[in-house]
């Protein structure tokens, strides 16, 4: 058994539906930073959502993301370092 509610990750989500996938990630009590973004290749406008949560949450906020906007693309990637405040939900 691995203990791996410690290891931090940070999803970089990118959607056309900000307000709807705000919404919805505010739910699971962690800082989301917005920024808009254009696609390299369409040049089309979106949004990138970027949250740092951990491990033992990380399908709770894919399973949000996919219910969202099954069409978002997210990359998670683990973060090393962790400097400011984090929220840790209340077990």
């Amino acid at each position: 058994m691995i203990h791996v509610g410690h290891i931090k990750v940070t999803c970089f989500i990118i959607t056309k539906q900000k307000d709807q996938m705000l919404c919805q990630l505010r739910k699971l009590h962690h800082g989301i930073t917005c920024i808009h973004t254009e696609g390299g290749y369409s040049e089309q406008k979106n949004y990138t959502l970027m949250t740092v949560t951990t491990r033992y949450e990380l399908a709770a906020v894919r399973k949000t993301v996919v219910q969202t906007d099954p069409d978002a693309f997210m990359n998670v990637v683990q973060s090393t370092e962790i400097v400011g405040r984090f929220a840790r939900p209340k077990l």
